[in-house]
């Protein structure tokens, strides 16, 4: 770190980005937001599918075991 506190990374970041527009950063704002809004639906609909799929198979053992234990 320097004497400002920053690291070689911070500092580089804050070169290269330091003549984007105030409307430039709203729109990456706004798709980053997109991106991560998009990643999050689609694990929710995972991990729903996940869930409704050991429902079933444990529906149906259940019901194989009955079955098989009435029989």
């Amino acid at each position: 770190m320097d004497q400002n506190g920053k690291s070689k990374h911070k500092q580089n970041f804050f070169e290269k980005h330091d003549e984007i527009s105030d409307n430039d950063y709203k729109l990456e704002m706004l798709w980053a937001q997109k991106i991560i809004h998009g990643k999050l639906r689609r694990i929710r609909l995972n991990l729903t599918r996940i869930f409704w799929s050991l429902v079933v198979i444990i529906f149906l053992t259940i019901i194989g075991m009955l079955i098989i234990y009435f029989k």
